[in-house]
């Protein structure tokens, strides 16, 4: 059942998830890589000690799962600190002028409850191998908003409330919340059968684990990320990842 809401004062509370990145893509000192690439488990670091080219802290940002901000040229699935997300139509052929329309499918979309998101099946809808999902959090959308059986869209979203959760749990079906950050000093990851691109992969306890494919890699505290990206959106960062409500059947 579809219901069409029309513009509206007071947003709408959603759920999504995004993927994680940094951008501009950051530098690793040459001392870093060098000591990394030689031993034999995942080095800590503070993540002060990642920078941009330009040796400013770097900043992490948030974007959508179906699109790749590094070979997206227009940067289209970014979301912008301090500035709302924006519905648009990318139907190929007839584009909607003034998103949003019933019968397309342009607008932001969110779940309405945190339940579907660990039902969803994210690496195989993954084009081109982004960064799969690993921050979950709570979306306020506003403006004109379609509600669907599970969620909504609307023509305008901003996250409020973010964490990092780790990113082999949720591709397992299940939230837990991401205790560090691995970041690649070289662009391979066996697992997704990524070679290019930095996959940034925020990990829990259980699946931060040494192995021959940890090599020439470098870990962040995942708290220190997380308040970073919090900061960089203006928002809070959740207490506690949401739990999945159990279903009792009678009779």
């Amino acid at each position: 059942m579809t219901q069409i809401i029309p513009d509206s004062i007071d947003p709408v509370r959603g759920w999504r998830v995004w993927s994680l990145t940094v951008d501009p893509r950051p530098s690793i000192p040459e001392s870093i890589r060098h000591s990394v690439q030689k031993a034999r488990t995942p080095r800590f670091l503070s993540a002060s000690r990642i920078q941009c080219q330009d040796g400013t802290p770097v900043k992490w940002k948030l974007y959508s799962t179906v699109f790749n901000p590094y070979r997206d040229p227009k940067r289209l699935g970014l979301w912008m600190a301090h500035e709302a997300k924006k519905a648009r139509c990318f139907a190929e052929r007839k584009q909607c002028r003034k998103p949003l329309k019933w019968k397309c499918s342009c607008g932001v979309y969110a779940f309405r409850t945190p339940d579907p998101i660990t039902d969803q099946d994210w690496i195989p809808c993954m084009p081109a191998h982004p960064d799969p999902p690993s921050v979950v959090g709570q979306v306020l959308g506003w403006g004109q908003v379609i509600e669907h059986e599970q969620g909504w869209r609307a023509t305008f979203a901003y996250p409020s409330a973010l964490a990092l959760c780790c990113m082999y749990c949720l591709a397992n079906h299940s939230l837990v919340r991401a205790e560090a950050v691995r970041f690649p000093t070289h662009w391979h990851d066996p697992f997704f059968e990524v070679s290019a691109g930095p996959l940034i992969v925020p990990l829990c306890r259980a699946c931060i684990r040494p192995s021959p494919w940890w090599r020439g890699n470098v870990c962040l505290p995942a708290p220190a990320v997380e308040e970073a990206l919090a900061s960089h959106y203006g928002v809070t960062v959740l207490p506690a990842l949401p739990k999945k409500r159990a279903i009792y059947h009678v009779g």
